[in-house]
């Protein structure tokens, strides 16, 4: 779940701004295959990411995001933009 928050947090700045709605219907459909159980998992993972008990495992993540570098991490959002087909 901390890697879906780093890329709800990347993503949106290095996708191209026509990709934005199909990169959220990718990221949502994801969101759900995740936590199947959660009525808005989007809010749910705002939240936990503001749970301090939480905070290193959003950190590994970060940092796991930093090492894999710029275009690995836009190849991973733009995997995104065709996930909801």
């Amino acid at each position: 779940l901390a890697a879906l928050y780093v890329l709800s947090d990347i993503c949106p700045s290095v996708i191209d701004a026509k990709a934005q709605d199909k990169f959220e219907q990718g990221f949502g459909k994801l969101l759900k295959e995740n936590m199947p159980q959660v009525k808005d998992p989007a809010q749910t993972l705002k939240a936990l990411a503001q749970d301090p008990k939480f905070a290193p495992i959003l950190q590994e993540a970060q940092a796991d995001a930093k090492k894999a570098g710029d275009a690995k991490n836009l190849e991973i959002c733009q995997e995104l933009t065709t996930y909801a087909n």
